[in-house]
């Protein structure tokens, strides 16, 4: 029997469609033909190293064709891919490959992390051209097997590596593709990070797998990307939001020709309703969905006919994944109560790496997210836990006042933080609009209950915001705290 494993894909795949475009990016294409010759090089190249079975690689580096041959290429020897996003922070980088025991790091840019004491090659070493194409040794994993070494983004604590096994992975494209019928023709957009699992899992690997073309754009900005979707005829969107504003923003964004884009994903992120309605106006339905590293990672997307109706719903889950939300008594959340989302599924993470079990006798993971599930089974998704903050005896979660400020006028982009026992908004005001303070609080005391609404709003430079898009909410509150603000035009407060 064919191997199931991960690293088969792109084999079984060329020898089904050699001649289909397989990676659209730096102006060049290849077929699945030349992407099984590359992966295979580098399978090859691996394993002249001394790599095998169980070893992790790390790989360092953006879109670049490299993360997915020496995912592939890794894989295929029954090795670990670790990824590694190039916006970490140096301190991460070491902390990555000292947990993950990496015995090989493959850098696809110029060093941009301290030396370490692990054996390094350039990705664009491991596919030239020149060096030989060798057969892949048909390593055939035990589906439990470790694929993926994929750490989390270290907002709520240090990074902590998910292992997730060729069949997690396997799980989460066959979902994927029950909810979004991806397929041969299909040109999917690569604009979020091949090194967080988003950026592979929600739309790229589906799309190898169905034989779609991936299309990487020359940069992840509004303009660029807007351009990109428009001249590549892309039909499978997936971004986070700031992203798809950014594209709202952009100059071309009410003449730019959207017309193949059948699919579009997002998440990732706070979804304002404006910008949902935005795309829907341009004849985009977006489905807003919610997934984490741990699920491989998605949970949950809205079915395509509700994109318009359920602007609320982060969806129902997918296809063989459950969640329930669960008190803090333990006891099961009635429909519509807010509580802690466990989750369950083939595609769930078994735990983290080096690290104590946290699934329940039963298999289910707990998400560290808040969120309701109403009687008809749809999720609607609160915050993270831990980004609780305490008001008296109340609790108040960031993402609450958030949804309240985006689209106000003259709000650019907003977060929430507890600083000193108050809670304060910040916002970035919309260049050329500046935001009234006073007339903001107004709107917040009619959309919030006393207890949520702010005590200040602050105008600050900018949102401190990870590789992901998250709040950096401890750095955020460190900032107004100290006044480094960026340049401030104007606050207000309440009382």
């Amino acid at each position: 029997m064919p191997s199931p494993g991960l690293g088969s894909w792109v084999e079984h795949r060329a020898a089904f469609s050699p001649s289909d475009v397989a990676l659209i990016t730096g102006g060049a294409t290849r077929t699945y033909r030349q992407l099984a010759e590359d992966v295979r090089r580098v399978a090859g190249v691996l394993r002249r190293l001394g790599i095998g079975p169980g070893d992790r690689v790390a790989f360092h580096g953006g879109n670049d064709p490299s993360a997915l041959t020496s995912l592939f290429g890794a894989t295929a020897i029954g090795a670990v891919w670790v990824p590694i996003h190039p916006a970490r922070p140096e301190d991460e980088v070491r902390a990555v490959l000292d947990d993950s025991q990496a015995q090989l790091l493959i850098r696809a840019e110029p060093r941009t992390h301290p030396e370490t004491e692990v054996r390094e090659v350039e990705g664009a070493e491991l596919s030239e051209p020149g060096l030989p194409v060798e057969a892949l040794p048909m390593w055939e994993p035990d589906p439990a097997d470790l694929a993926i070494l994929a750490y989390t983004s270290g907002t709520t604590g240090s990074p902590k590596g998910v292992m997730l096994s060729h069949a997690n992975v396997l799980w989460n494209v066959i979902q994927m593709m029950a909810a979004c019928a991806f397929r041969p023709a299909d040109v999917t957009l690569a604009a979020a990070p091949f090194t967080r699992m988003g950026g592979i899992g929600v739309t790229v690997l589906p799309t190898l797998f169905s034989g779609g073309a991936i299309v990487v754009p020359p940069a992840v900005d509004g303009p660029t990307v807007l351009a990109t979707i428009e001249d590549a005829a892309v039909t499978v969107v997936f971004a986070n939001p700031d992203l798809l504003e950014g594209m709202v923003r952009a100059p071309g964004w009410g003449d730019a020709d959207l017309s193949a884009v059948r699919t579009g994903v997002v998440g990732g992120g706070l979804v304002p309703e404006a910008l949902l309605r935005a795309y829907l106006y341009r004849g985009v339905r977006l489905r807003h969905g919610y997934g984490l590293t741990e699920a491989s990672p998605v949970v949950s997307l809205l079915d395509e006919r509700e994109a318009e109706t359920r602007l609320d719903s982060v969806g129902r889950p997918l296809p063989f994944v459950e969640v329930r939300a669960v008190g803090a008594d333990g006891s099961a959340c009635e429909p519509g109560e807010p509580g802690a989302w466990w989750i369950r599924g083939p595609n769930v993470s078994s735990g983290y790496w080096r690290r104590p079990p946290v699934t329940d006798a039963d298999g289910w993971f707990p998400t560290g997210d808040v969120g309701s599930i109403d009687a008809e089974g749809y999720l609607a998704f609160l915050d993270r836990g831990s980004s609780a903050m305490s008001v008296g005896d109340a609790v108040v979660y960031p993402a609450t006042i958030e949804r309240a400020l985006y689209g106000a006028p003259g709000v650019a982009d907003v977060a929430a933080a507890e600083v000193d026992g108050r809670i304060v908004a910040a916002i970035v005001a919309d260049a050329g609009r500046p935001p009234d303070p006073s007339a903001l609080l107004d709107h917040l005391r009619g959309a919030l209950a006393a207890h949520e609404v702010p005590s200040e709003i602050a105008d600050v430079a900018s949102i401190p915001r990870n590789a992901a898009g998250k709040v950096r909410r401890a750095e955020l509150a460190h900032a107004l705290r100290t006044g480094e603000r960026g340049t401030p035009a104007a606050s207000g407060r309440t009382g």
